[in-house]
């Protein structure tokens, strides 16, 4: 099997793992874990986290509580099984989420890093 990071530059989307589209004229970033499971799932195993929708959407808050808190304000979770929908204000905001999360998420030394901080018992699974 192909390593993390060969698997994440694989993907067709520039913005991988993050989904971003438009919802009734509202910047929405989705993150489709049932999608994406194979990829990031053995990582996630290693640290006692469990890869779903309301997982993502508390893998997401640390990691902005670590790296933009301001944006947090700017968000909404909308999360539930195999989904993350976050909610946004602006395009402005949409873009940078995406670009401070990219970061972390598109590189495994990165992600492996970032995992080490989290506090599992914050993650709604």
């Amino acid at each position: 099997m192909a390593n993390y990071d060969e698997l994440v530059k694989q993907q067709k989307n520039p913005d991988f793992p993050f989904v971003h589209r438009i919802e009734l004229d509202e910047p929405v970033i989705e993150i489709r874990a049932g999608e994406i499971f194979d990829i990031f799932n053995p990582i996630f195993d290693e640290f006692g986290i469990y890869g779903n929708g309301p997982g993502w959407d508390g893998l997401i808050t640390q990691a902005l509580e670590k790296v933009d808190r301001e944006l947090l304000s700017c968000i909404s979770f909308d999360s539930e099984g195999d989904c993350c929908v976050i909610g946004l204000e602006t395009q402005e905001d949409a873009k940078r989420l995406i670009e401070v999360l990219k970061g972390t998420f598109r590189n495994e030394e990165n992600l492996r890093k970032f995992l080490k901080t989290v506090d599992v018992d914050l993650l709604d699974s």
